[in-house]
């Protein structure tokens, strides 16, 4: 069993992965879309800022009233309309944005303990059923965070690709 001091590491770790690649990048490559129909960095932070409040959100109110439902579905509108907004923010503003996110998130896990952590809900959406904030955590946010992180990456090989080099430039 996960503990809450392992979720707490594991969040902070891999939100702090993200910050740190960010901060390593200059603004045009944070706002680069690989494609029309993929999401640049920036997006992807947006998102990821937006998800980690949601999901710590639900845990929150489930883990206070158990017979709450929890979730959403892929067609909300608060989801999509936080990375349509992605262009409207600073990059230093969607930093700051995961930083405060993630330190919320930190201080909801540390209300908690473990076994409280097995508390279980039912999902919005009927295919999930009934499961534990475990579940949340493992698949929801930390799951999550690992796929926009391996975005990220492939968002930054796919530019450094896309790059004339000096030999295609001559």
């Amino acid at each position: 069993m996960t503990t809450v001091q392992t979720y707490k590491s594991l969040v902070d770790e891999r939100v702090n992965e993200i910050i740190a690649k960010a901060k390593l990048l200059d603004e045009d490559t944070i706002r680069w879309k690989p494609s029309e129909n993929a999401w640049s960095i920036m997006e992807v932070m947006c998102h990821v800022e937006e998800f980690i409040n949601f999901w710590f959100g639900e845990i929150g109110n489930v883990l206070q009233n158990s017979s709450v439902h929890f979730g959403r579905k892929l067609n909300e509108q608060e989801r999509s309309a936080t990375v349509a907004k992605a262009d409207n923010r600073t990059v230093d503003e969607i930093l700051k944005g995961l930083e405060d996110a993630n330190l919320n998130a930190l201080k909801l896990l540390s209300k908690y303990n473990t076994a409280a952590l097995q508390v279980e809900s039912q999902h919005v959406n009927p295919k999930f059923g009934m499961k534990p904030m475990t579940f949340v955590l493992d698949k929801f946010v930390l799951e999550h965070l690992s796929i926009h992180l391996s975005q990220m990456e492939r968002n930054l090989r796919t530019k450094k690709n896309n790059e004339p080099t000096m030999e295609s430039t001559k």
